[in-house]
């Protein structure tokens, strides 16, 4: 009998307080499971259930308004809510009985005074945190009633212990889906807690880390949170360049500009991801001040620009823009002369170093014996099919001829 009520009592905690748990539970039973769950649970629920009712009825009738205890008692069979006779009217019925009683069970009200209570035990406990597992948010998962500073609660907890608190953050907000919210805005406090510990240049490498716990799918993320982490990791990857690349000074300034955005973004966004980053962006763009200045000062000499420009292959009608390469035209001519048989040379370099400017100006600088026939073979008509190939590479001949 003691387990029987353990276990239909579990099912209908299950029910009421926990619905996403049962949720889960009940993927893993059979249709057979499922049903004798129910049976076992209906028996306990109807006696319930009759106790509310006559609570109800004797409410009702006190009241002054008649109940109809046949039809409410027959419609425990099909565990619907009967009683007000026809003497009430509907729309006092719904205002008085279904009204009030939808809302109370949905948002939850009455927990207040307890999450209250706990909220200020918490606040003088040696352990905040068992105050914390006693509070409603860990007996309900489905309270829609805001609960007050439940944010600035999560936030104590971090102060007290950064890991358990943080793993108590990501619980709400992974498993309380109606105060998910209010945790993200806990997470983005503790962020900014976070982000006003960084004091250089080289610290705003490792600022894209401390955004990594927010979610990228969630409609419950503060508006304007995704922008923000965009450019915080355009920023992280941009300060990471300081440390590998050696102008360093043209980082820093584009660095100063993708702060300056970022600022003027953030000027424009709604709190409290606006009032969150703009000043940390103010911080920053300070820090990258100081660091272009100092580096200023460090230059012994000025870097002299780079005026060429690579551009496209030099033509054979361009001769003045080609210079040098003769020791490449006199090795193809020495191996097509030498040679018992005509060889396939293979003219190989890094890109951009003059191999199809070579080709292309070949006619100019071989001796006449020879013909050269420039073939792309990176234009699609020449891969088109082994047909096109051939008829294309032909004509290249004759016209050549």
């Amino acid at each position: 009998m003691l387990n029987y009520l353990r276990e239909s009592l579990h099912w209908m905690h299950l029910v009421f307080f926990k619905p996403l748990t049962l949720e889960q539970e009940s993927k893993n039973l059979t249709r057979k499971q499922a049903i004798i769950i129910f049976l076992k649970v209906y028996l306990l629920a109807a006696i319930l259930y009759s106790l509310l009712l006559l609570a109800v009825g004797g409410g009702a009738t006190l009241a002054g308004y008649s109940f109809n205890w046949n039809e409410a008692f027959s419609r425990l069979v099909f565990g619907l809510v009967g009683g007000l006779d026809e003497g009430v009217n509907e729309a006092v019925q719904f205002a008085l009985i279904y009204f009030p009683l939808f809302l109370a069970t949905f948002f939850r009200p009455f927990y207040l005074p307890m999450h209250l209570w706990q909220q200020w035990r918490s606040a003088n406990a040696a352990n905040p945190f068992l105050a914390f597992r006693y509070s409603p948010v860990y007996w309900d998962e489905v309270i829609a009633t805001p609960l007050p500073r439940l944010k600035d609660w999560l936030v104590n907890l971090v102060k007290r212990d950064r890991e358990r608190g943080m793993a108590e953050i990501l619980f709400v907000a992974e498993k309380r889906p109606y105060q998910r919210k209010a945790a993200f805005k806990a997470l983005l406090a503790v962020t900014e807690q976070d982000l006003q510990q960084l004091h250089d240049v080289s610290d705003l490498a490792s600022a894209a880390k401390f955004l990594k716990n927010f979610p990228t799918d969630s409609n419950d993320l503060p508006k304007g949170l995704e922008d923000a982490r965009r450019r915080v990791n355009t920023i992280s990857e941009l300060s990471q360049g300081l440390l590998s690349r050696s102008n360093k000074l043209d980082v820093l300034e584009e660095l100063h500009s993708e702060l300056e955005t970022f600022r003027t973004a953030m000027a424009l966004t709604a709190a409290p991801v606006g009032t969150t980053f703009q000043p940390l962006a103010t911080k920053w763009l300070e820090f990258v001040k100081t660091a272009e200045a100092e580096y200023r000062q460090q230059l012994i000499f000025t870097p002299i620009p780079n005026n060429f420009i690579v551009g496209n292959p030099v033509q054979s009608g361009d001769e003045d823009f080609f210079k040098g390469r003769r020791d490449i035209v006199v090795a193809i001519e020495n191996n097509i002369l030498n040679a018992k048989q005509r060889p396939a040379l293979l003219l190989y370099g890094r890109r951009r170093t003059g191999k199809s400017s070579t080709l292309l100006n070949l006619p100019r600088l071989l001796s006449s014996q020879f013909v050269p026939v420039f073939m792309d073979c990176q234009d699609a008509k020449y891969w088109s099919s082994d047909e096109e190939f051939c008829y294309h590479m032909t004509t290249a001949i004759f016209n050549e001829l």
